[in-house]
């Protein structure tokens, strides 16, 4: 699971009827929900490059995606994956994974 946030998440008001929401409630529960990624599957680490291969996601787009990056560890509980151009995937991204305990 990722939060590709920059800052922490605004909650979206409670909706009036959460059987019929309005327009305006629809676009503030996108807005909090859009930065929110998951996806789940198998990776495999080779030396400095991890692979994942998605099976399941949030987005359509990342069901049987398949990403590798580089990585570089920054401590015991945190590492920096840096994407290589591969499609649908943006050159050069950095993604930190930190362990939340």
């Amino acid at each position: 699971m990722r939060d590709n946030s920059i800052y922490p998440r605004k909650p979206s008001p409670p909706a009036a009827d959460p059987g019929q929401l309005t327009d305006a409630e629809k676009i503030a529960r996108y807005d909090e929900w859009i930065p929110f990624g998951a996806s789940a599957g198998t990776y495999e680490a080779k030396g400095d490059t991890i692979i994942t291969h998605n099976i399941v996601a949030k987005q359509s787009g990342g069901v049987g995606l398949t990403e590798q990056a580089r990585v570089r560890f920054e401590g015991p509980d945190t590492f920096v994956a840096t994407a290589t151009v591969e499609p649908r995937v943006p050159p050069g991204r950095q993604t930190t994974y930190t362990r939340v305990r």
